[in-house]
C-alpha cells in the first residue's frame, strides 16, 4: 500500500493503535493499545482509502474510520 507520510514526527515515531474492545475482566492493567501501525500495511479496520481529484492529479488518501458505533 506504500505512500509517502507527510508529518512533524520524529524519524523514530512508534505509533499504535488504541485498543477499543471490551475489558477482559481479568486482575492486572487494563489493555491500551492494540498493537503498532506499520505506514506500508494499515489495518482495513481502521483505514478507510479514498480518492480525489486535486489539480488535475489523482490523490489517494487514508482515513481513520470513526471509533463509535450507532
Amino acid at each position: 500500500m506504500g505512500f509517502e507520510l507527510v508529518s512533524r514526527f520524529r524519524d523514530d515515531v512508534r505509533l499504535r493503535y488504541l485498543y477499543t474492545g471490551e475489558k477482559t475482566g481479568k486482575r492486572g492493567h487494563p489493555k491500551h493499545y492494540d498493537g503498532v501501525v506499520d505506514k506500508n500495511n494499515l489495518r482495513k479496520d481502521v483505514f478507510q482509502e479514498e480518492v480525489y481529484d486535486w489539480d488535475g492529479k489523482e490523490v489517494i488518501v487514508y482515513l481513520r474510520l470513526s471509533m463509535q458505533s450507532k
